[in-house]
């Protein structure tokens, strides 16, 4: 119950804490934990996975990595309990597969993978 409490406590405090920018040269990303900054040309492939809310999009380069949820809504009983990732995720996403120049690589089961040519 302990090491629960603790993860779950931790998780809370990462997803408050995290802050990502893109600008003209690149994307950064940093949660208290992980701290990247990737060029647009240093992002070598693009990973987007299906969650129970919202989907996690992985950002893969050579030296380093980190991901990020899009808006997830939590539900009970049809009414909205909560809200997780990042309210303008789908946005950034689209936004990093036309900076990156990325394509889609391979779809199945609803994961999709992007990667350069």
């Amino acid at each position: 119950m302990l090491f629960a409490a603790f993860s779950i406590s931790l998780g809370n405090w990462v997803d408050r804490s995290t802050v990502m920018s893109l600008d003209l040269n690149g994307i950064a990303f940093e949660n208290g934990l992980r701290q990247v900054a990737l060029s647009w040309q240093e992002v070598k492939k693009v990973n987007v996975l299906p969650s129970r809310w919202g989907k996690t999009v992985q950002v893969i380069g050579d030296q380093a990595h980190f991901e990020f949820r899009t808006l997830g809504k939590v539900e009970y009983k049809g009414e909205v309990q909560g809200k997780v990732g990042f309210a303008e995720g789908e946005a950034v996403l689209e936004k990093i597969l036309e900076e990156t120049g990325l394509v889609l690589e391979k779809e199945e089961k609803g994961r999709y993978y992007y990667a350069r040519v």
